[in-house]
């Protein structure tokens, strides 16, 4: 497209029409500045602009022109759009929801996600809510699910794992007793002068209000791969279901459950 020339008084004003711009102008020949015929071209917004919301970046386009997108790989089929705007800016005409999809499969449950917005976490039953065992995940700023606490791999109901002792220590302080003894893992009081010691694969013996109380036990360490609970005990191991089996009795309890892969 020409350029707009204005004359006034000598001087020479060469200007685009609103939508267009100046790519020819000046050119410089034999070490002096010599006008080129201007040329005017269309405003383009750029490319590579990442799209708030989506997995993809803008393509160049026209004014006026719309760019159509897929939100967040185009889970369930959202679309959202962005019109280059007249002083070449992405003008958003159709905005992707911040928001993680529902209708998701979730590992080690029956349950499928729900939709939520940004930062907002869902919760939901491990294995139809045997004996209340709950997991959450968290809609991440990318719309996808982030695990926030994952339901284990293996439930074995009415089960329960049966532990002794190795021995025990004369001390008040049973903390202290277990450190002195390179064999022990932990130790829990037996009298008020008394420790057992107990090894490898236990790490934790100790009082659950409930079944919840000693899964989250068991999630804050990262060493724990198998947890049995029973009427209110809490025993927690560093190996999974199948090598304890072969190290300790598995007692069949109507109000014990093992809960293992994590």
């Amino acid at each position: 497209m020409p350029a707009n020339v204005d004359n006034d008084c000598g001087n020479v004003v060469i200007t685009c029409s609103e939508g267009f711009k100046m790519v020819q102008g000046l050119e410089c020949i034999d070490e002096e500045w010599r006008y080129q015929k201007p040329i005017c071209e269309p405003t383009e917004c750029p490319q590579g602009v990442n799209i708030k919301n989506s997995d993809n970046v803008t393509e160049s386009r026209n004014i006026d022109e719309v760019l159509t997108f897929e939100c967040f790989n185009g889970i369930n089929g959202l679309m959202g759009a962005q019109r280059c705007g007249e002083d070449g800016k992405w003008i958003e005409e159709q905005a992707c929801p911040a928001e993680c999809p529902q209708g998701v499969n979730i590992k080690n449950s029956d349950n499928v996600t729900e939709s939520r917005n940004i930062d907002e976490v869902l919760t939901f039953e491990c294995f139809n809510g045997i004996n209340g065992l709950m997991g959450a995940q968290r809609c991440g700023e990318n719309g996808k699910w982030i695990e926030e606490q994952a339901c284990p791999a293996e439930v074995y109901p009415a089960k329960f794992i049966t532990i002794v002792n190795y021995g025990q220590a004369l001390s008040t302080n049973c903390t202290e007793a277990c450190l002195n003894d390179t064999r022990c893992s932990f130790a829990g009081p037996a009298t008020s002068s008394k420790c057992n010691l107990f090894e490898e694969p236990i790490f934790f013996i100790g009082f659950a209000q409930t079944l919840s109380d000693c899964f989250q036990l068991c999630k804050k360490d990262i060493r724990c791969l198998t947890l049995s609970y029973q009427f209110f005990n809490c025993n927690l191991f560093s190996v999974n279901y199948t090598t304890v089996e072969t190290e300790y009795p598995i007692t069949d309890s109507d109000e014990g459950i093992i809960v293992s892969g994590f």
